[in-house]
């Protein structure tokens, strides 16, 4: 009876975390995307001007059940994918905290050898000063994947407060480099355009 049990909570847990099991991130391969191929626009994709970029809702992303959506971070001009951000909002820190030590369990399990310490720079890529990674892999020098945990701001805290959420965010290390090219690119052909037509 208990190795029945022991074969059904195997077989489920293979099923659960297949979308993160198949995937190859050592070849920048993560929820059903790749990062540095262009994401093709159909009629149905949400795309929003962010910043220099663009954040667009992965529309076939290939996911475990409890990770609902995929965010895209994609250039301004080849929509090239430069970055992938799950982020899942729990009601309290400690159900955050344990859904973002699953996910850095199951990829440490995979990719330990690629594990590296955090370095404190890292949290200012977040939009949060509680942020805890507690796992970060870098595969050569070309991309990386973070897991980490977002805690609500302590209760003495004024202002706006922060829903405790895990994430998952896997990049490329030439992420802003990448944005900010493509970015200085159209504006000067933007530029360029807009002399060409003075006069006319």
């Amino acid at each position: 009876m208990l190795r029945k049990l022991f074969l059904l909570f195997i077989h489920i847990s293979l099923i659960f975390t297949a979308p993160l099991s198949y995937a190859d991130a050592t070849e920048g391969e993560l929820f059903g995307y790749k990062l540095g191929d262009k994401y093709t626009f159909t009629d149905k994709t949400i795309a929003l001007p962010h910043g220099k970029e663009f954040h667009t809702l992965a529309e076939t992303p290939v996911t475990p059940e409890d990770i609902e959506y995929v965010l895209l971070n994609i250039t301004a001009t080849s929509h090239t994918i430069t970055q992938m951000v799950t982020e899942t909002i729990f009601e309290n820190n400690q159900d955050a905290l344990s859904f973002a030590k699953k996910y850095a369990n199951i990829l440490r399990a995979k990719y330990g050898k690629y594990e590296t310490k955090p370095i404190a720079f890292n949290l200012i890529n977040f939009d949060s000063v509680f942020p805890s990674i507690l796992l970060q892999l870098e595969f050569e020098d070309t991309h990386m994947l973070t897991v980490m945990f977002v805690s609500t701001f302590p209760s003495s805290t004024k202002g706006v407060g922060v829903t405790p959420r895990a994430k998952i965010i896997f990049e490329s290390k030439k992420h802003k480099d990448m944005i900010n090219k493509e970015y200085k690119d159209m504006v000067l052909h933007e530029t360029k355009e807009k002399k060409s037509l003075q006069g006319l």
